[in-house]
């Protein structure tokens, strides 16, 4: 865990941070390639160290962390909606590679499946305004239809498809709720870009929304304030209630 947490804090330096914005904006090769890094072992390594949960909920790596995801995100978004969409693409060729292949391809897939549903959650969970991105709902399609949801409704799928599918169901929660805020901050803006017009001696001030969780930009407000719903706790927490 040392080395690892060591290893970490040395991305998050400034050499370490441009050669990982040199990964995240390289073109990935599927196959061997002398002129390209290759998905497997290059992105798959990089996914495998951000992505680990000693890693993501290490309270000492916290500030490394999230200077490696904004990174990767960027300030605007950019960069993170096209490094996840040549993830997915390249997640994609592999599903297509590996029908009819043998087991032990079909678990590279689905490692790697779960490492970028792991590192696109925490990715939007970090960054403030990544939930209304609507390119990362195409890139949540990708990934769907690298696994078979019938075999987890069935419970036919194994513990990391499974995973998989936890995932994909939070990041899709995540994305429904900025769609939902992005929509009602437009409806704001038109009803008080309308109501100007009617009086335009009167200024209205745009009312102001501010995201649950780690998606506010003042952060959690209390222990219960979860950016998604279903893991918010009925009954008030002793926090929340001295924080009322």
């Amino acid at each position: 865990m040392e080395s690892r947490q060591a290893f970490v804090n040395q991305l998050a330096t400034e050499n370490g941070l441009a050669r990982i914005r040199q990964l995240v904006e390289a073109d990935f090769s599927t196959s061997y390639s002398v002129l390209k890094p290759m998905f497997d072992p290059h992105c798959i390594l990089f996914l495998r160290i951000i992505s680990h949960d000693d890693v993501r909920r290490s309270l000492v790596l916290e500030r490394a962390v999230g200077t490696i995801y904004n990174v990767v995100y960027r300030h605007d978004g950019n960069r993170g909606i096209q490094f996840f969409r040549k993830t997915a693409t390249c997640l994609e060729e592999m599903t297509i590679e590996i029908e009819g292949v043998d087991e032990k391809v079909t678990s590279s897939q689905e490692e790697a499946l779960l490492l970028t549903t792991k590192a696109l959650l925490t990715t939007l969970t970090l960054n403030q305004g990544a939930a209304i991105k609507t390119e990362f709902i195409g890139i949540v399609e990708q990934l769907c239809s690298c696994y078979h949801t019938e075999d987890v409704n069935r419970n036919h799928a194994n513990s990391e498809v499974r995973f998989v599918h936890d995932n994909i169901l939070k990041i899709k929660d995540i994305l429904s709720m900025g769609k939902t805020l992005s929509a009602s901050k437009s409806a704001t803006t038109r009803t008080t870009t309308a109501s100007q017009r009617r009086q335009p001696g009167r200024h209205l001030t745009e009312l102001e929304i501010d995201l649950p969780s780690e998606l506010s930009k003042h952060g959690p407000r209390h222990d219960n304030d979860c950016a998604l719903i279903s893991n918010i706790k009925i009954l008030p927490t002793l926090s929340e209630i001295l924080n009322d």
